[in-house]
């Protein structure tokens, strides 16, 4: 039977086969040759060298292990090793430190990179590492199948006192920048909300009130044509149990330009400032539709709003439940974690959104907002996983 392999076993299999090969490549001149002087001496290749030397440098064991190469590779160091005669001894023993590294990577599946996940698991360099290319893997792979792509999707939330006693309103922009069809003949989603408060209306009253001027606190969203694709792109609307949906319809003609589509709306009293039975926690969620090289969830809360509750972040599938009901089994465990930005105006910018200061300052001007009233909790991730839900929790506190 299997047993879990403990991290003070990765431990020693990293620091003792660090040890011996550093043993091994010791020039004479006290520390570890140049990538370039290995690679000459023992005329080994010039790649192999440069991550083997890279990794003997960590003083951190397990950087040594994640970074090490595979045991062919450390087999050609070594008989490259011999024919340069190093001693015998020493050969011995990175032989038999080899034999306990060819048995731990047994013991994980035969491959390293099998090992690399479990060790990257513990090194939070290495494992940001790994799944970053893990996601970039997936971005490029739903791109081909899906047939498009975007630079960012963003959704930014403002939390904000209601006319409703005790509750709060929450206006959210969101949508996706940059965007390209690369099957322009497939329809694509390209925005859509949970209406939290159901609402009579058909499909097509719901399209007039896209193209409405103004937000309306009624639910329904509205097309920013000023922070748009000009003209704003022909959209479908549906209406679907409490959903709205926004479609862009397969174009028979082929069109590849790049298309930036942002949406308003305001649900009034879409949340409590305390904890109830029903809504324990605030929460701010975002399920990717489309491969996107970014993800920005910002969340404006009010001054006035849950002082001193802290955020916390779930990675969930996309079916799992909200709140506690959620099981261990339903949650991912990433590096990703939500930032702290305070109330200055100056902090909010993000590089690759060109326009978000402006789109923050219309926001903030059509509401008759002070901006230094909210402070800014952001959640950005790259390559963002289709389908995994994203929320961002505040923990209600009790009423006084």
């Amino acid at each position: 039977m299997t047993t879990i392999i403990s991290e003070a076993t990765l431990r020693q299999c990293g620091t003792d086969l660090g040890a011996a090969l550093r043993a091994i490549i010791d020039f004479g001149n006290g520390g570890l040759p140049r990538p370039t002087e290995l690679s000459r001496g023992w005329k080994l290749d010039q790649t192999l060298c440069t991550r083997l030397c890279g990794a003997l440098r960590n003083e951190d064991p397990l950087n040594v292990l994640y970074q090490m190469p595979g045991p062919p590779s450390i087999k050609e160091l070594t008989a490259a090793a011999t024919r340069a005669r190093v001693d015998v001894s020493l050969l011995r023993n990175v032989q038999d430190q080899l034999t306990i590294y060819e048995a731990l990577i047994r013991r994980v599946g035969g491959k390293k990179s099998n090992l690399d996940t479990l060790v990257g698991s513990r090194v939070l360099e290495a494992r940001e590492k790994i799944e970053q290319r893990s996601k970039q893997s997936i971005f490029r792979g739903m791109t081909n199948l899906y047939g498009v792509s975007s630079e960012v999707a963003m959704t930014s939330y403002f939390v904000y006192p209601s006319e409703a006693e005790g509750r709060l309103n929450e206006l959210a922009v969101y949508g996706s920048l940059g965007m390209r069809r690369l099957r322009p003949e497939l329809p694509i989603l390209v925005g859509g909300r949970i209406l939290e408060h159901p609402l009579e209306s058909s499909d097509s009253e719901a399209r007039e009130i896209l193209h409405r001027e103004t937000v309306e606190d009624d639910g329904y969203s509205i097309a920013l044509k000023q922070f748009s694709t000009d003209p704003f792109p022909s959209v479908e609307v549906v209406l679907d149990e409490g959903r709205l949906l926004y479609t862009l319809p397969g174009d028979v003609g082929g069109s590849y330009e790049e298309l930036t589509m942002l949406f308003a709306s305001i649900d009034r009293a879409a949340m409590g400032y305390y904890r109830t039975d029903d809504q324990p926690s605030g929460y701010f969620g975002f399920i990717p539709r489309n491969p996107s090289k970014h993800l920005l969830l910002d969340m404006f809360v009010h001054e006035s709003a849950w002082q001193g509750v802290e955020p916390r972040l779930e990675m969930t599938r996309n079916d799992a439940a909200l709140f506690s009901q959620a099981t261990p089994m339903d949650r991912f465990d990433f590096c990703e974690n939500v930032q702290f930005l305070g109330t200055s105006p100056s902090a909010r910018s993000v590089r690759w959104v060109p326009r978000y200061s402006e789109m923050l300052e219309w926001v903030h001007r059509s509401q008759g907002w002070n901006p230094s009233e909210f402070r800014l909790y952001r959640f950005a991730v790259k390559h963002p996983v289709i389908s995994l839900r994203y929320t961002i929790y505040f923990d209600l506190p009790e009423a006084p």
